[in-house]
């Protein structure tokens, strides 16, 4: 065999883990992202929760007004 295969397969290599090198430093930029994301709306949806129960249950328990009859 040539040393040019061998040449041609380190060339692919080194670009196949350059590719991975980007792809894996996308991806862990991605994921600080969502991370923060998710450290933000726990709290922010877990008290709106009780918020959104106490209005239902106030709806519930408010007695509808007459609707009064034109005649």
């Amino acid at each position: 065999m040539s040393v040019t295969v061998y040449e041609s397969a380190l060339e692919q290599a080194k670009n196949d883990l350059t590719w991975i090198t980007r792809e894996f430093e996308r991806l862990r930029l991605r994921k600080e992202l969502i991370e923060k994301l998710v450290d933000v709306l726990t709290p922010l949806i877990s008290n709106l929760n009780p918020v959104e129960e106490l209005a239902a249950s106030h709806e519930a328990a408010a007695p509808e007004a007459p609707v009064p009859h034109e005649g």
